[in-house]
Protein backbone atom coordinates (compact mmCIF):
# COMPACT_ATOMS: atom_id res chain seq x y z
CA UNK A 1 0.00 0.00 0.00
CA UNK A 2 2.04 3.12 -1.26
CA UNK A 3 -0.97 5.41 -0.44
CA UNK A 4 -1.53 5.66 3.01
CA UNK A 5 -5.04 7.26 2.32
CA UNK A 6 -6.18 4.45 0.08
CA UNK A 7 -8.54 2.34 0.71
CA UNK A 8 -8.75 -1.72 0.13
CA UNK A 9 -10.93 -2.71 -2.38
CA UNK A 10 -11.44 -6.75 -2.30
CA UNK A 11 -12.05 -7.98 -5.60
CA UNK A 12 -13.85 -11.08 -5.04
CA UNK A 13 -13.78 -14.49 -6.60
CA UNK A 14 -15.96 -15.07 -9.66
CA UNK A 15 -19.59 -15.13 -8.32
CA UNK A 16 -21.60 -17.69 -9.04
CA UNK A 17 -24.95 -15.73 -9.73
CA UNK A 18 -23.30 -13.12 -11.56
CA UNK A 19 -21.14 -15.49 -13.61
CA UNK A 20 -18.45 -12.52 -13.11
CA UNK A 21 -15.95 -10.90 -10.41
CA UNK A 22 -17.53 -8.33 -8.10
CA UNK A 23 -15.48 -5.40 -7.09
CA UNK A 24 -16.14 -4.47 -3.41
CA UNK A 25 -15.40 -3.43 -0.46
CA UNK A 26 -14.30 -6.27 2.55
CA UNK A 27 -16.79 -7.99 4.43
CA UNK A 28 -18.80 -11.16 5.39
CA UNK A 29 -20.44 -12.88 7.90
CA UNK A 30 -19.99 -12.55 12.02
CA UNK A 31 -20.35 -16.33 12.35
CA UNK A 32 -21.66 -15.51 15.55
CA UNK A 33 -19.60 -12.98 16.88
CA UNK A 34 -20.51 -8.78 18.02
CA UNK A 35 -20.44 -6.73 14.80
CA UNK A 36 -17.55 -4.95 15.44
CA UNK A 37 -15.50 -7.99 16.38
CA UNK A 38 -17.06 -9.44 13.05
CA UNK A 39 -16.15 -6.48 11.10
CA UNK A 40 -12.90 -6.22 12.65
CA UNK A 41 -11.99 -9.95 11.58
CA UNK A 42 -13.32 -9.66 8.42
CA UNK A 43 -11.32 -6.80 7.14
CA UNK A 44 -7.82 -8.80 8.59
CA UNK A 45 -9.05 -11.73 6.79
CA UNK A 46 -9.55 -10.04 3.60
CA UNK A 47 -7.13 -7.35 3.66
CA UNK A 48 -4.36 -8.39 6.04
CA UNK A 49 -5.08 -5.07 8.00
CA UNK A 50 -6.23 -4.55 11.73
CA UNK A 51 -8.69 -1.85 12.53
CA UNK A 52 -8.78 -0.75 16.40
CA UNK A 53 -11.46 1.55 15.96
CA UNK A 54 -14.58 0.68 14.30
CA UNK A 55 -17.61 2.90 14.01
CA UNK A 56 -21.50 1.52 12.83
CA UNK A 57 -22.17 3.55 9.86
CA UNK A 58 -25.55 2.18 9.52
CA UNK A 59 -27.84 -0.83 8.32
CA UNK A 60 -29.54 -2.23 4.87
CA UNK A 61 -31.02 -4.53 3.65
CA UNK A 62 -30.09 -5.24 0.72
CA UNK A 63 -32.77 -7.83 -1.00
CA UNK A 64 -35.81 -7.75 1.51
CA UNK A 65 -38.22 -9.50 -0.77
CA UNK A 66 -35.23 -12.70 -1.11
CA UNK A 67 -33.83 -12.73 2.36
CA UNK A 68 -34.16 -11.54 5.73
CA UNK A 69 -29.95 -10.95 5.78
CA UNK A 70 -29.08 -7.65 6.89
CA UNK A 71 -25.87 -5.82 5.72
CA UNK A 72 -23.88 -3.98 8.60
CA UNK A 73 -21.80 -0.88 7.74
CA UNK A 74 -18.70 -0.20 9.31
CA UNK A 75 -15.99 2.41 9.25
CA UNK A 76 -12.64 1.02 10.16
CA UNK A 77 -9.94 3.36 11.15
CA UNK A 78 -6.39 3.27 13.13
CA UNK A 79 -5.05 0.52 10.40
CA UNK A 80 -2.28 -1.43 11.27
CA UNK A 81 -0.98 -4.38 9.41
CA UNK A 82 -2.41 -7.86 9.96
CA UNK A 83 -2.01 -11.01 8.28
CA UNK A 84 -4.44 -12.46 5.28
CA UNK A 85 -6.48 -15.33 6.61
CA UNK A 86 -8.64 -16.40 3.61
CA UNK A 87 -10.97 -19.88 3.67
CA UNK A 88 -11.18 -21.96 0.14
CA UNK A 89 -14.08 -19.66 -1.13
CA UNK A 90 -11.80 -16.31 -0.63
CA UNK A 91 -8.74 -18.06 -2.83
CA UNK A 92 -8.97 -16.28 -6.36
CA UNK A 93 -9.71 -12.86 -3.96
CA UNK A 94 -7.49 -10.35 -4.58
CA UNK A 95 -6.90 -6.81 -3.40
CA UNK A 96 -6.58 -3.33 -4.64
CA UNK A 97 -5.73 -0.57 -3.05
CA UNK A 98 -7.33 3.04 -4.28
CA UNK A 99 -7.93 6.47 -2.80
CA UNK A 100 -10.96 7.14 -1.52
CA UNK A 101 -11.97 9.49 -4.00
CA UNK A 102 -11.33 6.60 -6.70
CA UNK A 103 -13.43 4.11 -4.76
CA UNK A 104 -16.67 6.79 -4.55
CA UNK A 105 -15.78 6.93 -8.49
CA UNK A 106 -15.72 3.37 -8.97
CA UNK A 107 -19.74 4.06 -7.03
CA UNK A 108 -20.21 6.51 -9.51
CA UNK A 109 -19.57 4.99 -12.77
CA UNK A 110 -21.11 1.55 -12.08
CA UNK A 111 -17.70 -0.17 -11.23
CA UNK A 112 -18.57 -1.12 -7.90
CA UNK A 113 -22.39 -2.34 -7.67
CA UNK A 114 -22.31 -5.29 -4.63
CA UNK A 115 -25.30 -3.64 -1.98
CA UNK A 116 -22.68 -3.70 0.91
CA UNK A 117 -19.97 -1.84 -0.71
CA UNK A 118 -22.23 1.09 -2.19
CA UNK A 119 -24.06 1.73 1.17
CA UNK A 120 -20.73 2.04 2.80
CA UNK A 121 -18.78 3.74 0.02
CA UNK A 122 -18.65 5.13 3.05
CA UNK A 123 -21.95 6.80 3.00
CA UNK A 124 -20.82 9.82 4.77
CA UNK A 125 -17.59 10.49 2.77
CA UNK A 126 -19.70 10.70 -0.46
CA UNK A 127 -22.49 12.92 1.05
CA UNK A 128 -19.22 14.45 1.92
CA UNK A 129 -17.44 14.55 -1.79
CA UNK A 130 -20.90 15.72 -3.00
CA UNK A 131 -21.46 18.69 -0.42
CA UNK A 132 -17.80 19.61 -1.83
CA UNK A 133 -18.29 19.08 -5.14
CA UNK A 134 -22.06 20.93 -4.76
CA UNK A 135 -19.57 23.66 -2.82
CA UNK A 136 -17.67 24.37 -5.59
CA UNK A 137 -20.29 24.64 -8.18
CA UNK A 138 -22.54 27.02 -6.43
CA UNK A 139 -19.39 29.09 -5.00
CA UNK A 140 -17.63 29.15 -8.67
CA UNK A 141 -21.34 30.07 -10.44
CA UNK A 142 -21.46 33.44 -11.76
CA UNK A 143 -24.80 34.23 -10.18
CA UNK A 144 -23.17 33.87 -6.98
CA UNK A 145 -20.45 36.44 -7.41
CA UNK A 146 -20.34 39.75 -5.68
CA UNK A 147 -20.48 42.69 -7.95
CA UNK A 148 -21.55 46.28 -7.37
CA UNK A 149 -23.98 48.21 -9.38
Amino acid sequence: MDDPNATPVGKGSDFYLQQRRVLHLPGGGTDGQDLHVAAVRELEEESGLLADVTRALGVIDPLPGTTAARTYLFLAAELTPGAMHRDATESGMTVEWRPLSAVLGAVENGEVTEAGSVGAAPGRARAALYAARHAEAVTSHPQNSASSA
